[in-house]
């Protein structure tokens, strides 16, 4: 099994499809819109703010990573799986 951070692409189809997928809470709205994948978490302000309060561990403070909306982003390509023939006895014989 794969970790889910690792794999961009699954990151990406997972937040393009709560675009469409209507919000439990309230059907007529989805899940979440662009604008709001296009700030950065709440916990992660509050967090990054949290580190700054302790210089002495981030003598430059702390910025987080670099934050990005993967959702605006194209998906990385589909990667095809294929087989190549190395052997001839892996052609059929007529």
């Amino acid at each position: 099994m794969e970790p889910l951070f690792n794999n961009l692409r699954s990151i990406t189809l997972r937040l393009k499809k709560g675009l469409h997928t209507p919000n439990p809470a309230n059907p007529d709205r989805p899940m979440w819109t662009l604008e709001d994948l296009d700030e950065i978490a709440k916990g992660s302000k509050r967090n990054i703010e949290q580190a700054n309060k302790h210089l002495d561990i981030f003598p430059r403070g702390y910025q987080g990573v670099r934050f990005k909306n993967l959702a605006r982003e194209n998906p990385p390509p589909e990667i095809k799986e294929s087989v190549e023939v190395v052997d001839p006895k892996d052609f059929p014989t007529n």
